[in-house]
């Protein structure tokens, strides 16, 4: 049986990454609940505190995850990558998003 193509390829990506927010949905979206940021600060590593919070705004928005290397920051207008380094980044991710499901 073929394959049913829902999506084009424009709309799967955009489907499938994440969404870029203006000033105010920033502030919207990754303003967080005490509770949450405590969580993100057990974490050890700062760059690991940033990808948990950025992780729980982006569901909070999409109602999905996205890999790390799909974040957008934004400084100064310009959009950069965020690349987080851990040699077990998929169970990281697992776990952060089971704190998000339990607390956001």
């Amino acid at each position: 049986m073929p394959r049913m193509n829902i999506l084009n390829m424009v709309e799967r990506e955009a489907f499938e990454s994440p969404p870029v927010f203006n000033s105010v949905q920033r502030k919207q979206y990754f303003d967080f609940p005490t509770e949450l940021r405590r969580l993100a600060g057990e974490l050890r590593a700062p760059a690991h505190q940033l990808g948990f919070l950025l992780s729980a705004g982006y569901f909070q928005a999409a109602k999905s995850f996205f890999p790390p290397s799909a974040f957008h920051l934004h400084t100064k207008g310009s959009a950069t990558r965020l690349d987080v380094p851990a040699p077990d980044l998929k169970s990281r991710r697992l776990r952060h998003r089971q704190h998000t499901l339990c607390n956001g």
